[in-house]
């Protein structure tokens, strides 16, 4: 089960959702939040968290869940031609991670991503694969902490490569080049080692339902504060009147 970690949901308020195995977040969890000063972090474990804030969703309300996010992370493809990858890396160390879900998410995605300790103090640089120009457009950098991971925004899901840059760090540290991460052919949300294609082994990949967002829901509609009771308790008095 999913355990949601922050109980108050306030205006500028954190939720913190292990998504334990899980990799589909439905939709009306993010309508919810929608234009408020509340964030819900979604941990997929193997050290990638997702984090959407509620005031950058712009995406309509999702009545029928069509809405619903897959928040899966392949990492170590090679969706990327490699002469395409070279022509902005050169050699720099640069890894390749796909996101399944695909299209625009409606809302700005910070995704939280190790690295390795060895690349702190790097720059690491993210770029979209534009398939129908064939070239690799610059989004956003970020410099790796000394934890070994950087934080990087998504606004829409696709093909990605993200570039290591010394950046100075060979005079300062000594170190020859970027070093490669560990375990850069698994994919986030289930914890399972993947190859030829990524392909997940469990089973569980990809459930939406149980409990757990129950309990999410809940936790938001506190964010709503007392007018959704006052109105509940309002219209029962005004029933009551009524018989």
């Amino acid at each position: 089960m999913i355990r949601v970690e922050e109980e108050k949901a306030q205006e500028g308020s954190v939720i913190n959702v292990d998504m334990n195995g899980s990799v589909v977040v439905p939709g009306d969890i993010f309508d919810s939040i929608k234009g408020r000063d509340i964030t819900i972090t979604f941990d997929m474990g193997d050290g990638i968290i997702w984090s959407v804030d509620g005031k950058s969703i712009t995406r309509d309300a999702s009545p029928d869940r069509a809405g619903d996010i897959d928040f899966s992370v392949k990492t170590g493809v090679n969706s990327v031609p490699a002469d395409i990858v070279n022509n902005v890396t050169g050699e720099n160390y640069s890894i390749q991670i796909s996101l399944s879900y695909e299209g625009e998410f409606g809302f700005t995605a910070v995704l939280s991503i190790g690295l390795g300790k060895e690349n702190a103090g790097y720059t690491a640089s993210l770029y979209y694969y534009n398939e129908s120009t064939g070239e690799l457009e610059f989004i956003c950098a970020d410099e790796v902490s000394t934890d070994g991971t950087v934080s990087l925004a998504f606004t829409h899901a696709s093909d990605y490569v993200i570039v290591l840059d010394d950046d100075g760090q060979e005079e300062e540290s000594g170190s020859a080049e970027p070093a490669q991460p560990e375990n850069t052919n698994q994919a986030a949300g289930n914890g399972t080692a993947r190859g030829n294609g990524g392909i997940p082994g469990s089973p569980d990949t990809g459930r939406t339902g149980g409990i757990w967002w129950i309990i999410v829901v809940l936790l938001l509609a506190v964010a709503m504060g007392a007018g959704v009771f006052a109105a509940v308790k309002k219209k029962g008095k005004e029933e009551n009147s009524r018989q």
